[in-house]
């Protein structure tokens, strides 16, 4: 894990521990809408056929993970250990071969879902505005980063792949790119 980049990303993002701070001040409910926001979220997948083929006959084990993560999501802490967790996910989402473009879309239907879940318990006094607007400034700002770190995962497994076929070593490879 390269912690100076997760710093850079952070300084960059804006994710704070005053973020942190206020999605574990909302966790609560946060976790009440994890188990509707992972069947949406299912939903979707399953009702495409080149995402549901990635699910069939894993349906409730996947969400069951899923709901394990947006528990840590929504709970933190948001420290060393969770930033180890979102690449060992990338790892996992490589070796068993999930595209890319599936875990940026999926990010992104969680960014807007999360809002929307969000926005409603505001609706209903469940949070205040003040709450609502810190809460899900921060989340966006976390599953930004989460995906940055899973897809670390991918530029990696890349690179390795480049290097087995070319037989060139990774920094040489490294290198080309900076050159660029």
């Amino acid at each position: 894990m390269n912690l100076d980049h997760i710093a850079l990303f952070k300084h960059v993002n804006g994710f704070t521990d005053a973020d942190s701070a206020a999605v574990q001040a909302v966790s609560s409910i946060l976790v009440t809408i994890a188990p509707q926001l992972t069947d949406e979220f299912y939903d979707q997948l399953v009702s495409h056929p080149e995402t549901n083929k990635h699910i069939e006959g894993r349906l409730d084990a996947l969400k069951a993970t899923h709901r394990q993560w947006m528990t840590e999501l929504f709970t933190g802490p948001h420290d060393e250990t969770f930033f180890a967790r979102q690449e060992i996910i990338g790892v996992v989402h490589v070796k068993v071969k999930i595209p890319p473009l599936f875990v940026s879309s999926s990010m992104s239907f969680l960014r807007h879902e999360v809002v929307h879940m969000l926005h409603a318990k505001a609706e209903s006094g469940e949070l205040t505005c003040e709450q609502f607007e810190a809460a899900s400034s921060a989340i966006l700002r976390l599953l930004d980063l989460c995906q940055m770190l899973i897809d670390t995962a991918y530029e990696a497994e890349r690179l390795r792949l480049l290097s087995e076929v070319t037989g060139m070593k990774l920094r040489l490879i490294e290198n080309l790119i900076a050159l660029n």
